[in-house]
């Protein structure tokens, strides 16, 4: 019974309409994950090729805040910065390479490591623009 079910449904329906089926999966799955990935500010593939390591500081977690009313616009970057040692006074974050501007950044102890905030909305940093982030850290 579970046979004649099956191919009633490949039969009504036709070899184009589940090819269209799956194909539209796909393309939602893969424009989902673009989306996904383009809100949680993931850019690991918008690094630097090259960088320079001076000290002991590590920079992780980047994310961005979307303006509520406006998400194309960036209101700021977060990061965690580990830090042996004393609490770095001079970080910055730039985000569109080249001629960005460089944002100053706070930061707030967080148990073990430190949390960044840089404020991006003067001028306006936009996600149409962010193509690269550069981060400077230092006591």
């Amino acid at each position: 019974m579970r046979k004649q079910q099956d191919v009633f449904l490949f039969q009504a329906f036709g070899r184009s309409f589940w090819l269209a089926v799956i194909g539209s999966i796909a393309a939602i799955s893969v424009t989902g994950s673009a989306f996904t990935e383009a809100l949680a500010g993931d850019q690991s593939s918008k690094t630097a090729t090259a960088a320079t390591v001076i000290g002991a500081y590590t920079v992780n977690n980047v994310t961005y805040t979307l303006n509520g009313t406006t998400p194309t616009n960036i209101d700021a970057i977060t990061f965690k910065i580990i830090a042996p040692g004393a609490q770095p006074t001079f970080v910055k974050a730039q985000a569109v390479n080249p001629g960005g501007t460089f944002y100053n950044c706070t930061t707030v102890l967080n148990v073990a490591d430190y949390d960044a905030t840089c404020n991006s909305t003067s001028p306006q940093l936009t996600v149409a623009a962010a193509n690269q982030m550069t981060i400077v850290v230092s006591k």
